[in-house]
C-alpha cells in the first residue's frame, strides 16, 4: 500500500481522535480537577501497555533507549495537567487552537537543533497559522486586569503546546531504533506513574480517596482511548 496514503489516513485519524479526547476533556474538567482527569486518562491504556512491553521486551537491547521515552511519559503527563487547566475556566474554541500549536515547537526545536530548513511556503504558513492563534486568543482588557490574569488559561495553553512540543521532537529523534510497541508502551506506564504521583503530591491528604473517584471516571477512562488512537497513528 502507498506509504503516503497510509501516512496520510493516519494522519486525519489521529486528527478526529485528537478532536474527541479534547472535547472529552473539556467536559469532564468542569466536574473533576487537573490530576484527577489526567490519571483518569492514562488509566484506561495502562493494560495496554503492560501487555506491550511484556510482549516486545525482548526487543529491547538496553534500558538506556527507554530512557528518552520515559522523559516523554512525564512531559506528556504535566502537557495534559496544563491543558486540563486551561480549559477548566478557558472557552475551548480558543484553548484548543493554541494547545494544537505544539507541531511548531517542535518544528523550531528541529530547525534549532536538528539543522532542518524550511521554504518560503513553509515559512508563510507559518506565520498564518501564528496570527490565527493571536486573533483567537485576543481579548479587550476593558476591566485593567492584569495581562497574567487575563490570558492566565491562554498561558496555561501555551505551556502545555511547548512541552508537547518537546515531547513529540524527543520522541522523533528517537522513534527509528525502538519497535513502537515499546515506544508505546513506554511512554504509556510511565505517563501513568508520573500522572499517580502528581496527584499523590497535588492531593496527598485525599490521595486514597482521590484514586478511587478516579477510577469511577468513565468520561476520563474513555478519553484515553482516543489519546492511545493519536499514538498508534
Amino acid at each position: 500500500m502507498n506509504e503516503v496514503l497510509v501516512s496520510t489516513v493516519g494522519g486525519l485519524l489521529a486528527f478526529v481522535f485528537w478532536g474527541m479526547s479534547d472535547w472529552l476533556v473539556s467536559k469532564n474538567s468542569k466536574k473533576y480537577n487537573a490530576y484527577e482527569v489526567n490519571l483518569a486518562t492514562k488509566i484506561a491504556g495502562l493494560v495496554t501497555s503492560i501487555l506491550l512491553l511484556a510482549f516486545n521486551y525482548q526487543n529491547i537491547e538496553s534500558f538506556s533507549q527507554l530512557i528518552p521515552f520515559i522523559a516523554v511519559g512525564l512531559l506528556f503527563a504535566v502537557a495534559f495537567v496544563l491543558m486540563i487547566k486551561a480549559l477548566t475556566d478557558g472557552s475551548v474554541g480558543v484553548i484548543v487552537p493554541v494547545i494544537s500549536t505544539n507541531p511548531l515547537f517542535t518544528l523550531a526545536l528541529a530547525i534549532i537543533l536538528g539543522g532542518s530548513v524550511l521554504s518560503g511556503n513553509q515559512i508563510m504558513s507559518i506565520l498564518v497559522i501564528i496570527s490565527g492563534v493571536l486573533a483567537l486568543t485576543y481579548q479587550k482588557n476593558t476591566s485593567k486586569i492584569p495581562l497574567k490574569e487575563l490570558h492566565k488559561d491562554t498561558i496555561y495553553a501555551l505551556l502545555a503546546a511547548a512541552i508537547w512540543g518537546l515531547a513529540f521532537y524527543i520522541v522523533n529523534q528517537n522513534v527509528a531504533d525502538v519497535p513502537w510497541q515499546i515506544v508505546y508502551g513506554t511512554v504509556g506506564l510511565s505517563s501513568f506513574i508520573f500522572s499517580l504521583l502528581l496527584v499523590f503530591i497535588k492531593l496527598r491528604k485525599t490521595f486514597r480517596s482521590v484514586v478511587v473517584k478516579t477510577g469511577a471516571n468513565k468520561i476520563g477512562l474513555r478519553t484515553n482511548l482516543d489519546c492511545s488512537s493519536n499514538l498508534l497513528f
